[in-house]
């Protein structure tokens, strides 16, 4: 397993569980588990465009 594939499964892990605890312990109605679910969508797309601009 290369680091490219280590960082991957770290920042899936990292992602699903901050989807949990904020998802379960902050939100309560429908539309703010959606927002939530948007800002670690948003999150993760920086994280990775980060990540290949540091490669070229």
């Amino acid at each position: 397993m290369n680091w490219d594939s280590v960082q991957q499964v770290v920042r899936i892990v990292l992602y699903s569980a901050g989807a949990y605890v904020l998802g379960d312990g902050v939100a309560n109605g429908e539309s703010f588990q959606a927002l939530i679910g948007g800002v670690l969508n948003i999150g993760a797309f920086v994280w990775w465009y980060v990540w290949e601009r540091k490669r070229d």
